[in-house]
């Protein structure tokens, strides 16, 4: 199956240097098929996924949420490694709604990808 994600990391040559404005992850089922001849994606994600650094907390949940929900993404994810919680947002409107937070060593499961189940305590490891 073509999920057409990409994988954006931080940029680790400098701690002055601001990362992009990609999503740590990102995921467009059959995006493949809508891609450009360089293979850029020409619709935004299902699923934007941001796992938060003490330097990004707050662009990644301001800045970068308002964006995603201006593009109508509809899954944006929050993984705060420090706090050890993973957090589901829905766009509603032109901003998201909290739906979920999990912790700790939970094991979750969502039906946004049915048949998968992320297991916090390997997360935090």
């Amino acid at each position: 199956m073509d999920w057409g994600a990409s994988i954006t990391l931080p940029s680790t040559s400098s701690s002055q240097t601001p990362p992009s404005r990609s999503p740590t992850w990102s995921s467009s089922p059959g995006a493949g098929s809508r891609s450009s001849a360089n293979g850029e994606s020409r619709v935004p994600p299902d699923l934007v996924v941001e796992i938060l650094s003490p330097w990004s907390v707050r662009r990644d949940r301001r800045t970068k949420a308002k964006l995603y929900a201006r593009f109508g993404i509809p899954d944006y994810w929050v993984v705060d490694p420090e706090a050890r919680t993973l957090e589901f947002h829905e766009v509603e409107g032109a901003k998201y709604r909290l739906v979920a937070t999990h912790e700790g060593d939970e094991k979750v499961r969502t039906a946004l990808f049915p048949g998968l189940t992320i297991d916090l305590g390997s997360v935090w490891e």
